[in-house]
């Protein structure tokens, strides 16, 4: 065989090697909410990059209602929170078929625990309790199991809201992308506190600015914030709207820049509405939030220059009750979980629009609450 066949040959194998590999399923894990179930836990299921199917969904760990996950950066460990009367935090190894084993648990110090997360270097585990109105923070130890709780930090304040806000609701926790600061929604009294992080102990001190507000009843639910920091953008629940703003990277503070609608029509009755996930494409040119009772999806395309917001689009979500979502790695599809239909669907995202296709592929399992790639 000449040199130049050889090579030839090679160029091709790599590019079939390319090819098979691209479009290779990708594993995601699915919270659930386990009353009355017969399977009961955590489930796992794949994707296909390239057409946008889903397999069928597999339980790989047994535990009572592990509604809110996150993986650690090095996709070595998962987090869950147990939403039960015994409110815990629970650590799992992932073997290399994607299977989890238990590797301890601590108790959440809260009731009602809703949100998980890690700081980017997996340091240190953050759990948001909606019911009592307080977080915790621990140090994630070298084996991946969580050690002894290292903060405690209880939530005051109210909102105008008799009937929800009457008493601090914490509903998330989430790291800057420089690990330095920890910002918490508070559904009960409108604010977004922030924290600083000892990446050491793992434990919490109020930043120079310690809390900031969303429009007075809103009812702040979860936060994302750009890649590079500068911008922070909250779904509000109750207030079917998003809250952008500006941020210091400096001193962790925000600044409210805008509150754009959720819906294109907010004149519309919104009795029994109410927000759900947010997610920023990876491109960060584009940002989704999910509604439950009229089941949409929202997009916004955000201006570079300011990081404010234009409402594209709102389409159906395709399932009952869309409560979590999740962006696939390669960002061409949208992932949607819906809590009372038992569906998970795939929408895929238009590569130059962000807009939204009609779902394509489903699967299925028990009250699906949290999908985390």
């Amino acid at each position: 065989m000449s040199f130049s066949l050889q090579f030839l040959t090679r160029i091709l194998l790599l590019m079939s090697t390319f090819e098979f590999l691209s479009a290779s399923p990708v594993e995601f894990y699915l919270g659930t909410y386990t009353e009355g179930q017969s399977e009961r836990g955590i489930y796992r299921g794949s994707l296909s990059p390239e057409s946008g199917e889903l397999g069928p969904m597999q339980l790989v760990a047994e535990t009572d209602n592990p509604s809110y996950l996150c993986l650690s950066p090095d996709r070595h460990f998962l987090y869950a929170v147990v939403e039960s009367q015994d409110a815990e935090v629970k650590a799992f190894r992932r073997n290399s078929d994607g299977s989890l084993v238990v590797l301890n648990q601590q108790p959440s110090e809260g009731k009602g625990s809703c949100h998980i997360s890690t700081d980017p270097e997996g340091r240190v585990l953050f759990v948001a309790n909606y019911s009592t109105g307080n977080i915790a923070s621990y140090p994630i130890l070298p084996d991946g199991s969580i050690g002894g709780r290292a903060s405690l930090i209880q939530f005051i304040g109210e909102g105008p809201n008799e009937k929800r806000q009457k008493s601090p609701h914490a509903h998330s926790v989430v790291p800057s992308p420089d690990g330095q600061f920890l910002y918490a929604c508070d559904l009960g009294s409108d604010k977004i506190w922030i924290f600083q992080i000892d990446p050491t102990t793992g434990e919490l001190a109020a930043a120079k600015a310690p809390f900031t507000l969303v429009p007075p009843g809103s009812g702040p639910r979860h936060i994302v914030l750009s890649a590079d920091g500068q911008y922070a953008y909250v779904n509000n629940e109750m207030g079917l709207s998003t809250s952008v703003f500006s941020r210091d990277p400096s001193n962790g503070s925000l600044e409210l820049l805008e509150t754009v609608p959720t819906r294109m029509n907010p004149s519309v009755s919104a009795n029994g509405l109410s927000s759900a996930a947010i997610l920023l494409h990876p491109n960060g040119q584009w940002l989704y939030v999910t509604s439950r009772g009229n089941d949409t999806v929202s997009q916004y395309s955000i201006n570079p220059q300011d990081g404010t917001l234009t409402l594209v689009e709102e389409v159906p979500a395709g399932v009952e009750i869309p409560r979590g979502a999740a962006i696939d790695p390669s960002g061409q599809w949208l992932l949607v979980a819906g809590q009372n239909d038992h569906r998970i669907v795939s929408l895929s995202i238009h590569p130059e629009t962000g807009v939204l296709a009609s779902p394509k592929f489903e699967s299925r399992a028990p009250k699906p609450v949290c999908i985390s790639f």
